[in-house]
């Protein structure tokens, strides 16, 4: 083996030329900066480890010092973990510090592994699981072979049938000889260990040391930083530090001893049987393998780090996230209840009266007189409003409209001449316009068809004309003939029926009681094809849907039909006959909003209860994440551990609250139904509802998780790794 060793302000030692470097440092320099205040760590340190030309052995390095003499930030640097002031850092030939994060993390995981004084083995995990952990940053096609080397490493540490142990669970010994196996997972060629045998009484740092030297025989290069001068000793070379220099390289003169036992015969049993990832292979890696959040996100890793996150203190959690399944079944079920009362109300449109809507049309008057008209509209035609009740299943009735004021009704010498409402409509058009027939009969589909000379009249009518006695049951009596004059239309029509009082006249124009309906094909025929007025034109259809249609959508689609057949060439409004019941909607989708809107409150509690939970979490995990950082992950590896936990965690509250409250939601209804007999019990599945619910847990959980992993990305790892 070969040094070079440069002083500051020296000359370099020259080295034996053909000779590739393992490591080699040129005037590195680390200063802190703190309180405006800058202390040098590092001052100019230089030196060279060449691979040795003559053996196939690793070389066993040494670095001592006083406390505070830049040691343990040496090896930091050296492991990519603390990038340097100034000065060049080459490992294996390369210079890492030339590289961005993601690359240097990548070339870490394959090629330097980390023992520490203290072991860093996480408490909840076991033995296996804490030997694994880089394996969570490789190809998920390399896991079983990673799993298999890992227990062969245990095996071959004497640690055969204590895998599925936690650390707690094992001497100190054993706990080394586990972060020695993590080290050595996934087949490094450099091993930088703090502090090893710190912690280890003799005997048992003694056996660590001869594990080292087992390592050296296959090839790897070790590089200790001990205060035992034993330990020292037992190296090759001492490199020493005082004040953040190179203070002297003292050169060991021991014989080489052949350890091509143990672990070294395993190494390459291992090579053979499960193959080996080389620095090479894992820096050429192609990054863009995992380019988005969730192609980083392992579930299995997440699941598995939520369950141990949630044990750690589980009132607390549970109780936050308590606060996410509130909140999830807050947001289904009020969307559910008003789109579930807003369906009773449309199945209630007949016990209410407003299943009906009105349509008005007239000529567009304000057209000027320079605009083209491709169509023209004056009124509607009987035709056209049969296709639409084709082209609208839910279009069950309609009768068009046309009215006529100031007529005047004779009969016997007796003679109405104020207030009289004379209307053409069709067979529904009394009962659509609200009215009911109490003697006689109605207008009928015949009287419309055969264009009869038939009229119904209110009972105002009735009273002044004294012709409140009729007798329509005998069908041999004779039916008055009425005389009527409006305009220039003078006319007689034969009454065939009687209507009642009217519930109420306040929608009504005119003094209720004062009608005169006929079949509006009579008066069409009568009125001909082209008045000389706007008086008697068919200006307004009455509608009435389906049950269990909506009227007011309805309407809103008819009258969008009328304007883009017409055009400019004519003026329509739409009207559904529920005041009432837009009143109530209105009320309705208010409150529904509001209830929505706590919900959502409710939710972003929750979800801060979740992004506070994780942040402690953090907190005590911060060991944890500077071994994943130490063991080869990238910034964003944490962002996506992270947040997974988090989508993880807030999955498993909102499923829980989803079920919850999609079976408590069933019994309110139920019990609603048991007390309101009108109320019909059904099983309601509100997709929406369901979509929005999934959507406030996917948005949670990646919320909740998106500061607290925004804060792992940017952990200092150097801090973490010395965390208590």
């Amino acid at each position: 083996m070969d040094f070079r060793v440069e002083r500051p302000g020296g000359a370099a030692q020259s080295s034996s030329p053909g000779n590739s470097s393992v490591l080699e440092l040129t005037d590195l320099k680390l200063d802190y900066v703190s309180e405006n205040r800058k202390t040098e760590v590092l001052r100019g340190l230089s030196f060279r480890i060449d691979l040795n030309a003559t053996s196939s052995r690793g070389h066993k390095i040494a670095i001592c010092g006083p406390s505070g003499s830049g040691k343990s930030t040496l090896l930091y640097i050296l492991g990519g973990l603390l990038r340097p002031t100034s000065g060049r850092v080459r490992v294996l030939g390369e210079e890492i510090w030339n590289w961005d994060e993601a690359r240097r993390a990548r070339f870490r995981a394959a090629s330097i592994g980390f023992v520490y004084q203290n072991f860093h083995l996480l408490p909840a995990w076991s033995v296996l699981d804490n030997v694994m952990l880089g394996a969570d940053y490789v190809a998920a096609d390399q896991v079983p072979m990673l799993r298999e080397r890992a227990i062969g490493l245990l095996n071959r540490l004497g640690l055969k049938g204590l895998e599925s142990r936690t650390p707690s669970q094992l001497s100190g010994g054993q706990a080394q000889r586990v972060a020695i196996a993590r080290a050595l997972l996934m087949n490094p060629q450099v091993i930088l260990a703090d502090e090893p045998t710190g912690a280890l009484d003799p005997a048992t740092a003694a056996e660590i040391m001869g594990i080292f030297d087992e390592i050296c025989a296959e090839g790897r290069t070790v590089i200790l930083i001990t205060h035992d001068e034993g330990v020292a000793n037992s190296c090759e070379q001492i490199i020493r530090l005082r004040d953040g220099v190179l203070d002297r390289l003292d050169e060991i003169k021991s014989s080489s001893v052949d350890l091509d036992a143990k672990l070294g015969t395993v190494s390459t049993a291992d090579r053979e049987a499960a193959g080996h990832i080389s620095a090479s292979q894992m820096v050429a890696k192609d990054s863009a393998v995992r380019t988005n959040l969730f192609q980083h996100l392992n579930w299995r890793r997440a699941f598995g780090s939520s369950w141990k996150l949630l044990r750690r203190n589980p009132s607390r959690n549970l109780l936050t996230l308590f606060g996410v399944a509130i909140g999830v079944a807050a947001v289904l079920s009020m969307i559910t209840i008003g789109r579930f009362a807003r369906e009773r109300i449309l199945e209630s449109y007949d016990r209410l009266g407003v299943r009906s809507f009105r349509l008005w049309g007239y000529t567009n008057w304000n057209l000027p007189i320079s605009k083209p008209l491709e169509t023209y509209f004056r009124e509607f035609k009987d035709e056209e409003l049969a296709a639409l009740t084709r082209l609208f299943p839910d279009l069950e009735y309609y009768s068009p409209t046309a009215n006529f004021w100031g007529a005047q009704v004779s009969y016997g010498g007796r003679s109405v001449t104020e207030d009289v409402n004379m209307a053409g409509v069709n067979e529904h058009g009394i009962r659509l316009n609200e009215f009911s027939v109490l003697a006689g009969r109605g207008i009928s589909a015949i009287d419309v068809l055969e264009r009869n000379a038939v009229c119904v009249i209110g009972s105002g009518i009735a009273r002044e004309l004294e012709l409140t006695h009729l007798d329509f049951k005998n069908h041999q009596s004779e039916k008055p003939l009425l005389f009527v004059k409006t305009g220039r239309l003078n006319f007689a029509c034969r009454v065939v029926g009687r209507l009642a009082e009217p519930k109420s006249a306040s929608s009504r124009r005119g003094r209720s009681g004062q009608e005169l309906i006929l079949p509006h094909s009579y008066v069409r025929a009568i009125r001909g094809e082209s008045p000389n007025s706007n008086e008697g034109d068919f200006n307004n259809v009455i509608f009435e849907v389906r049950a269990g249609a909506d009227p007011e959508k309805l309407s809103k689609h008819v009258e969008q039909f009328f304007k883009q057949k017409y055009g400019a060439a004519g003026d329509f409004r739409a009207s559904a006959n529920n005041r009432v019941l837009e009143q109530m909607q209105r009320f309705l989708k208010i409150f529904n909003g509001l209830l929505i809107g706590v919900a959502f409150v409710t939710l972003l509690v929750g979800a801060t209860g979740v992004t506070n939970m994780i942040l402690v979490s953090l907190g005590e995990r911060l060991r944890e994440l500077g071994l994943r950082r130490a063991v080869g992950a990238e910034p964003r590896d944490l962002r996506a551990m992270v947040i997974g936990e988090s989508m993880a965690l807030c999955g498993l509250a909102g499923i829980v609250g989803l079920v919850s409250s999609m079976l408590l939601l069933h019994l309110v209804l139920y019990g609603v139904s048991l007390a309101f007999p009108d109320v019909k019990f059904v099983w309601t599945f509100d997709i929406l509802a369901i979509s929005m619910s999934l959507i406030s847990i996917l948005s949670v959980g990646i919320g909740s998780g998106l500061y607290p992993a925004l804060r792992a990305e940017q952990l200092d790892v150097v801090a973490a790794l010395r965390a208590e």
